[in-house]
């Protein structure tokens, strides 16, 4: 149970702030390179990867992972998580086993050093320009094509509140629909704890539990193929977060 956030785990937000800059500015000149080639792409995930558990480490934060099905390397998924907090990024880089890129918020690539990675392998979405939208998707579309995997956030953004979840915008299901693509749910069941997003920030280190569930297949062939699959994933990310925060949303 954590408590409200005091001089120390404030002091501990700001560490790993900093860490979070200082380390990825020294890396950068690595990923330029590794960028600068689609062959090279999945390096710079491995890297992006091993920097996310070392700033784990370095706050103190145990990542515990339970995988529920064995995923395969050769097979491209739509990974659809919760989403409450700012560590959930690199989160999913520790926790999703298979090579993927981010699809998120056009907001990140006003940030320099972000965009050259929304340039390759992730995927930035502006929600309220319809044409660059229909652009990002089609970004997206083309990475599952070629086999690589796609991470979003379904929810739209970090949520505040109880530990329940948001309706699920469309885009990850829609993607499965179409290329006839798995959805693997993620359940980010401690992230809130840690680092909680509230007006007075801090940083609580301790266990973070994730679970990654089984895929689910869209089924093919149905009218209602895309509603049936976001509710299907709605209820095994839901079921997660009720089982360990004893809530469950209102929005089902």
């Amino acid at each position: 149970m954590r408590t409200k956030p005091n001089s120390i785990s404030r002091l501990l937000a700001f560490w790993f702030l900093v860490l979070f800059v200082l380390s990825f500015l020294l890396q950068f000149p690595l990923y330029f390179v590794l960028l600068l080639h689609p062959r090279f792409y999945p390096l710079a995930h491995q890297l992006r990867k091993g920097w996310a558990r070392f700033l784990f480490a370095c706050i103190g934060v145990k990542v515990v992972v339970d995988n529920q099905a064995e995923l395969s390397p050769d097979q491209a998924y739509v990974c659809c998580a919760n989403h409450d907090s700012y560590i959930d990024i690199p989160l999913l880089a520790v926790a999703f086993p298979n090579f993927f890129g981010y699809m998120a918020k056009d907001e990140l690539t006003k940030i320099p050093l972000f965009r050259r990675f929304f340039n390759t392998i992730d995927v930035a979405v502006d929600r309220i320009n319809r044409r660059q939208a229909h652009l990002a998707y089609l970004r997206a579309s083309n990475k599952l094509k070629a086999g690589q995997s796609i991470a979003i956030f379904p929810e739209g953004g970090i949520i505040r509140g109880p530990a329940v979840l948001k309706p699920f915008k469309s885009g990850a299901f829609k993607l499965a629909v179409e290329h006839n693509i798995p959805i693997v749910p993620v359940s980010l069941i401690d992230s809130r704890l840690i680092l909680p997003d509230a007006d007075r920030i801090g940083l609580f280190p301790g266990r973070c539990r994730v679970v990654v569930h089984a895929p689910i297949w869209p089924v093919q062939g149905i009218e209602n193929a895309e509603k049936l699959l976001r509710q299907a994933t709605f209820e095994v990310i839901e079921k997660t977060l009720a089982n360990y925060h004893g809530v469950r949303s209102e929005h089902r």
